[in-house]
């Protein structure tokens, strides 16, 4: 068993960058599923 947390690279400035950019990256994705998706269904209220 390792010790306390997660092991992980060192954290350098781009490590840290790159981290920072997939966080925005999943967060941009998430909204834009959940904007699709009430776009799709109010596309189908008329119906």
């Amino acid at each position: 068993m390792t010790g306390i947390g997660k092991s992980r690279p060192h954290l350098t400035p781009a490590n840290s960058a790159m981290e920072a950019l997939e966080k925005i990256d999943d967060a941009l994705t998430k909204a834009e599923d959940v904007l699709s998706d009430v776009l799709y269904a109010e596309d189908f209220e008329g119906e």
